[in-house]
């Protein structure tokens, strides 16, 4: 926020650039909702709401990657993200294997659907 209201303040008014201005702006939005989704998913990745965390974290990443892409200090720290990310993961692939080890068929199943459904889809992306 701070380099964007930086940026703003060099640019007289007779020198705007609709273009530039919108591009900046976009992509603090972009910053924004990076924020918002990381937060969320810290917050439930606390209360171990590890599916859904995944699911924020996931999209924090790729969008904050997609915001480093454009400039050193235009997103947030990617370790972070990618530390909590691969936690989540494996939180959730020692609950899937709980489920799966447990023999009942509804947990059996349980733990088959979240291995399928995200932890082997993430894996490449770790």
């Amino acid at each position: 926020m701070s380099v964007a209201r930086a940026k703003l303040d060099l640019i007289k008014p007779e020198e705007v650039n609709m273009d530039e201005y919108e591009i900046w702006h976009q992509d603090y939005r972009n910053f924004r909702e990076t924020t918002t989704l990381m937060t969320v998913g810290l917050e439930l990745f606390q209360k171990t709401n590890f599916v859904e965390s995944l699911m924020y974290l996931i999209y924090a990443y790729q969008y904050n990657k997609e915001l480093l892409a454009k400039g050193l200090y235009r997103g947030h720290d990617e370790e972070l993200l990618g530390h909590y990310r691969r936690e989540c993961l494996l939180k959730l692939n020692e609950q899937a294997a709980a489920m799966f080890e447990s023999g009942e068929e509804p947990e059996v199943s349980t733990g088959l659907g979240v291995m399928n459904e995200l932890v082997v889809p993430c894996i490449p992306c770790c």
